[in-house]
């Protein structure tokens, strides 16, 4: 079975929608389904933080080497472990983007997110590269709070006690904007996705150096539940995970063993909350369907 028909397979066999963009940068040969459908972003959306982040360091506005002190206002429920130091613990934004990245640490992401105005900065930094359908209205915090009902602004230590005991509980409400596929939420295109990375591949969505360097950041990544899930060891991806409601995502760069870069942008919604694995799986085999195709 050619590739192309094991993809169409494994997205038709999905009780779901599959949202998948995969270019090989040495041919140029590209697989899409679903690429041009909107979907929440989770934590990929990180990705564009991150590309923001070094656009502004390299416009001199802080270095990877500035240090921000944790505060107790900084604490952002979810995945992490910031979220479990003390307050007045010190990190450099090099340390911050690291914990954002390979264990999605929300803490983190909130820091560099206020850092470099998040709000204001991302959505306009993917406009500028032609990414029309990519935006980030939400840092973590928001994002949490509306997943369970509450403001997304209120940052008061009651209603993040409630965000938390309302995450802990599992209580929330997939009617509210942090589930849907729409520009009020943090959301993406697969074929988005698979712009913005391949402009990092290529060293071009800034400058080489900061290309590098996110690369590298990518590289550590400790999720590995999807797009490597599969893949023989060792493995080298450079990818960033995302989980929310019914969506599972993954997006990245496969390096196969001789070095050559392939990206894979995979998206999923509407997968049953009861079983997100398939989402997970989905991905993994498409993943292994790539990399045996290019591997032979």
């Amino acid at each position: 079975m050619a590739l192309r028909e094991k993809l169409e397979a494994i997205a038709a066999n999905l009780d779901g929608t599959l949202g998948l963009a995969v270019r090989v940068l040495k041919t140029g040969e590209e697989f899409r389904i679903n690429d041009q459908q909107r979907f929440p972003l989770a934590s990929v959306f990180k990705v564009p933080l991150l590309v923001e982040l070094f656009r502004q360091i390299e416009q001199g506005k802080f270095s990877l080497e500035t240090r921000l002190i944790l505060t107790p206002a900084d604490e952002s429920p979810g995945s992490g472990v910031l979220k479990e130091f003390r307050p007045g613990a010190e990190l450099t934004i090099w340390d911050l983007a690291v914990l954002m990245i390979i264990v999605s640490d929300n803490t983190a992401t909130d820091k560099l997110y206020a850092q470099i105005d998040g709000k204001q900065t991302i959505t306009r930094g993917m406009a500028a590269l032609g990414l029309m359908s990519t935006t980030t209205p939400f840092d973590c915090k928001a994002l949490l709070n509306v997943s369970v009902g509450l403001d997304a602004d209120d940052r008061s230590p009651a209603t993040m006690a409630e965000a938390r005991r309302r995450l802990k509980e599992g209580a929330f409400d997939y009617s509210t904007a942090a589930f849907q596929a729409t520009a009020d939420n943090n959301c993406t295109t697969p074929a988005d996705m698979l712009e913005l990375f391949t402009r990092i591949e290529q060293r071009t969505v800034i400058s080489p150096a900061a290309c590098d360097q996110m690369i590298d950041i990518l590289l550590r990544q400790q999720l590995n539940q999807r797009i490597p899930f599969l893949l023989p060891q060792p493995f080298k991806v450079a990818h960033k995970t995302g989980t929310v409601g019914t969506s599972r995502n993954d997006a990245g760069i496969i390096y196969l063993p001789n070095g050559d870069p392939i990206i894979m942008c995979a998206f999923t919604k509407d997968v049953a909350t009861e079983n997100g694995r398939a989402g997970d799986m989905a991905i993994a085999e498409a993943a292994l369907a790539v990399y045996e195709a290019y591997t032979r």
